[in-house]
């Protein structure tokens, strides 16, 4: 019997959505499942390096920025570039399922990347987007929650039981249709203890010019502190050379198995507030400093949230001081270990896998 062969299919907003998706990937390639990747950008360029064996293509990019700190601004002028994005993504699948006879999609967040003629889910944790107008937030929920439903489920990356949720509000109550599955944080590392070996991780993600923006901050600001620094630019479409400057590391980028060697050898992580950067830290237990991304609601919206749970504290851009606020943040908890339970992923993907037919 032939394999069955899966699109897995992330946005190109940022790293998240592909660095999260390799959970997925691995999950199919264990159930000998026949994977081929489809992204654009530094994403396809994580997953190629994590997996160089697969098939892969490139998709049309999306290729959202935030030149500002106004979300609506930046949204609605890059509006028709996102729509036909997804037009062409579109017709791309319906290409694949033909030519490539796909069995299945699942997409993390690329609207466009569906067919009525094959099983197709979309990984999408930001159920409720946050808006500041409330005029606004019912046109734009079900403008969300009608490409949502072209789907015929929606994996939510987090817990059910809201007192163990990452996300919060972002994801619960979930979208009433198409049914909604929760699959537990999606996490490419694992939890080790090391001896820490580095004094601070700053680890840069997301689109630009913001995260151009803050590694110029807080290059400038680590070079005046004592001890060892390691910076990660995420930066997967550059040749990978180390560098030193002055006591900080900077590397380009790392792989799954360096990232989370790297990240246990760390005292703190100084990052983004980005949800898939948050499932990492949940997966690996450190103490993080959170700096949401100017504009971006959603890591506004979760860096205040796990700051009043007292797991992380949360600074503006415009206002990062490590040398006071290093300090600081090492005195709140972090995430808690994970509740037991079994493998909530497993499951879903052996349930996608039967409506396969595999």
């Amino acid at each position: 019997m032939a394999k069955k062969r899966i699109l897995v299919a992330p946005l190109d907003w940022g790293l998240g959505h592909a660095s999260r998706s390799i959970s997925v990937i691995k999950a199919l390639l264990d159930r000998e499942v026949d994977v081929l990747l489809g992204s654009n950008g530094r994403p396809l360029a994580l997953l190629r390096r994590e997996f160089p064996q697969l098939e892969s293509i490139e998709l049309p990019p999306y290729d959202v920025k935030y030149p500002t700190s106004n979300i609506y601004y930046n949204v609605a002028i890059q509006l028709p570039q996102i729509l036909k994005a997804m037009t062409q993504e579109n017709r791309i699948v319906a290409d694949l399922v033909k030519k490539k006879q796909l069995d299945g999609v699942i997409s993390d967040h690329r609207l466009g990347c569906r067919n009525p003629g094959v099983p197709s889910v979309v990984i999408a944790h930001q159920l409720h987007l946050r808006l500041k107008h409330p005029w606004l937030r019912w046109p734009v929920r079900e403008f969300h929650y009608s490409i949502l439903r072209k789907f015929d489920e929606v994996w939510i990356p987090d817990y059910e039981a809201t007192e163990n949720s990452l996300a919060g509000n972002l994801d619960h109550p979930p979208v009433p249709a198409p049914p909604a599955t929760y699959i537990g944080p999606l996490s490419r590392i694992g939890y080790r203890e090391t001896p820490p070996a580095y004094d601070a991780f700053i680890l840069l993600s997301g689109p630009e010019p913001q995260r151009t923006r803050l590694e110029e901050v807080l290059l400038k600001q680590a070079a005046q502190l004592e001890g060892n620094i390691l910076l990660v630019q995420g930066k997967t479409d550059v040749e990978n050379q180390v560098r030193q400057v002055g006591n900080v590391e900077i590397i380009p980028y790392l792989t799954s198995a360096a990232l989370e060697e790297k990240l246990a050898a760390s005292s703190i992580v100084i990052c983004r507030s980005g949800y898939s950067t948050l499932m990492d830290l949940a997966s690996c237990r450190k103490k993080a400093l959170l700096i949401p991304t100017p504009g971006q609601t959603e890591q506004e919206y979760l860096s205040d949230y796990l700051q009043q749970k007292g797991f992380f504290l949360s600074k503006n851009q415009s206002e990062i001081n490590l040398a006071a606020h290093l300090p600081e943040a090492l005195e709140y908890k972090g995430f808690p270990p994970p509740p037991p339970g079994a493998s909530l992923l497993g499951n879903a993907v052996d349930g996608f896998l039967k409506r396969v037919g595999a």
